[in-house]
Formats: C-alpha cells, structure tokens, sequence
C-alpha cells in the first residue's frame, strides 16, 4: 500500500543552491563524456538533489522512477549538434560580427531550451502523482518518435549542402557567414526534438491533466534558454577581448583560465538552478507517492516452512542484537526445517516480543536469552 505525505518545504536558497551546483558540477564533467552519456551526468544529479529535497526519507518506486526518468531524458538533447552554433559567436574569422554572434545565441538558447525541457518534462512526469501505465508510456514514445520525424521535416531540412540547400532556420556554419570556406555543414535535428518535447508537454497536460509535468519542461525550457547563452557569452566575451584577459590587470588570472569548461559549468550552473527554483514554485503539486518499508509475509521460506505473519513487525521494533543466537547445533527449529544459521525467523521474532516477554520465553525453554521454540 501506498499513500500520499505532506511535501516538505525546503528553503528556495538551499534548493537553488544545491541543485545549480549539482548541475554545474554535473555539466563540467559531462564535457569529458559529451553528448548523450555525459549529459546524463548531469541529469542524474539534478535530479537526484531535487528527489532528496522534495522527497525525503521516501523509498517508493515512485521517487526513484523519477529521479531516473530526470537522468534518461537529459541525455536526449546530447543528439543536438551545437559546436558550429558556438562557433558562430566566437570563432576568429566571426569576431566583430554581430550579425553572426545574435544569430548564434539565439540558436543556442534553441538548443538549450529543447535540452533542459525534456529533464523537467520527465522529471515531472515522476513526481506528479500522475499513473502512466507502461502500454501508455510506450504509445507517448512512439508519438514523440513519430514528432521527431515531423520536426526533423519541418525545421531541419532540406540539408544538401553539394546544392546548397540547407533549411531556413540552420544554426551551424556555413558558406553565407564564411563564403569560400570549405565547411562540414552539420545536419541539425533540433526542430524535431522540439515537436518532441511539444507533443509530450501537450499529452501530459491536456489528456493527464499533468500540471507539474507541463510547468516543470517549460521552467527547464527557461533555464535552457538562459544557460547555454549566458555561458557561451563568458566565453565569447574572451575571444572578442583577448588583450583584456591576457595584458590587463586580470590577466594573471583569466590566462589559465579553460573558457570552454566556464561556459559549460555556467550553463549547468543557471539551468540547475532554474529548474530548482521552478520545482521550488510547483512544491504543492508534488504528488510522490509514500512507501513504507517492504513487511515479511505469510508465505514458504524453505521446504514448506512458513514465517509467521506477526514476524513482518520487525521493521517497527527496536531489535536487541544481544539476544539473537544462531539455532544450537542439534539443527531443531520451530517447523523442522529452518537450518542452521538462519536467522530471519529469530531475529524478527526477538524484535517483535517485548523484553519481558522475552524473559519468560527464555525461562520456558531453558536456554538463556532465547525465544520459546
């Protein structure tokens, strides 16, 4: 049986804190991974420190599901191409124009937004108490599946850059920014895990009623849509400004400086803490189910023995490990079965009878500190 506990209120701070520098420190080690595997890092983690704090002390499968679905769906961004999308806001033969910077943050801020929406989406599935039975979740994937196709064919193509066709909304470089440059132009997949990340937002809230799924993919949209930008603009600010951070008075410091790893702890950094803060808003529609400890059962344990009901208390009494002793040699037990060195029964039965009812189990059977067999 489950049921539902009062969600706990965690200070906004410690929340926004914990989760920006669990994202911050998750994002600066997903660069040694990349893409999918490394983004998961960095799910993981946000989810798990939002779990804790929002749900704390619950064991159920509910809470665990969802700290798992947060870590899975933030890998689904690690597919998007963005490298050229950087490039256009600080590579050399780009610096002074403008044209190309505007155009490159708003393509990361795209990105970015498609990125961190999927974690908040499937971090909120987990957490809205909603029930989305597995044939359920399977038709929802394969309708996001079937959405990635549409988007792909709407937002990403054409892409045939030998006759230079490349779709309208391309955030990658190419010859209209670099003209006789030889480029690998990427193929871009972003629209499509945008009608994506649409398709599920729109099933949650429209035939689930998922409120919390919804609110939280459009604050992880938000934090995206801030994060990567605002990281990437650190960094371009250093490759627009080279004598400032190398001659200046901060030089003796910013010339170690790893500008790459600063944008990606940056991005980490503000998304974690959007998405804490957009948790933080939405606390009262946390609906994770409660699960108290698993109880024994009535059922077999070896050759036809059974434990008897009342052993399942053990996990609600104080256990005396004083007077739990391994069954004597001559290999009796209470069912004839139950050999030596088993001591499921015994433990749980001691824990269960009360000091003084062990006293006269012990006097009845002539052993010291043992229960009556």
């Amino acid at each position: 049986m489950t049921d539902e506990r009062p969600t706990p209120n965690p200070p906004l701070w410690l929340v926004m804190m914990t989760a920006a520098m669990a994202g911050g420190m998750g994002w600066g080690i997903r660069g040694q991974y990349g893409h999918e595997t490394g983004a998961m890092i960095a799910g993981a983690l946000v989810s798990l420190v939002l779990v804790f704090l929002f749900c704390p002390g619950n064991s159920s499968i509910h809470v665990i599901r969802a700290a798992a679905l947060g870590t899975i769906a933030m890998g689904f961004g690690g597919s998007i191409t963005y490298g050229q999308t950087i490039g256009l806001t600080h590579d050399g033969a780009l610096i002074g124009n403008w044209e190309a910077l505007r155009w490159g943050m708003l393509g990361l801020a795209i990105k970015g937004g498609v990125w961190i929406g999927f974690a908040g989406l499937f971090l909120g599935l987990g957490l809205g108490g909603k029930r989305y039975k597995p044939f359920e979740m399977f038709l929802l994937v394969l309708g996001m599946l079937t959405a990635v196709l549409v988007g792909w064919w709407l937002f990403n193509s054409p892409h045939n850059p030998a006759n230079k066709q490349l779709p309208f909304l391309y955030f990658s470089d190419h010859w209209d920014w670099e003209p006789g440059v030889e480029l690998k132009h990427r193929p871009e997949i972003w629209g499509g895990l945008l009608c994506a990340l649409a398709t599920g937002i729109l099933y949650a809230a429209l035939a689930k009623g998922d409120r919390l799924a919804r609110n939280l993919a459009l604050w992880g949209m938000l934090g995206g849509a801030l994060g990567f930008p605002l990281g990437q603009a650190l960094q371009a600010t250093n490759a627009w400004n080279p004598e400032f951070f190398r001659e200046s008075f901060v030089g003796e410091l910013t010339q170690y400086f790893n500008w790459w790893n600063i944008m990606e702890t940056t991005f980490g950094t503000v998304m974690g803490a959007v998405l804490g803060l957009g948790l933080w808003l939405n606390r009262r529609l946390v609906r994770a189910r409660y699960q108290p400890p698993a109880r024994l059962v009535d059922r077999p344990v070896a050759n036809g023995a059974r434990v008897p009901p009342r052993v399942g208390r053990v996990q609600q009494a104080r256990m005396d490990r004083r007077c739990v002793r391994p069954w004597p040699d001559d290999r009796a037990d209470p069912t004839g079965d139950v050999r030596t060195g088993s001591l499921v029964a015994v433990s749980a039965t001691v824990a269960d009878h009360p000091p003084t009812d062990r006293r006269e189990d012990a006097s009845r059977s002539g052993r010291p500190d043992q229960p009556e067999r």
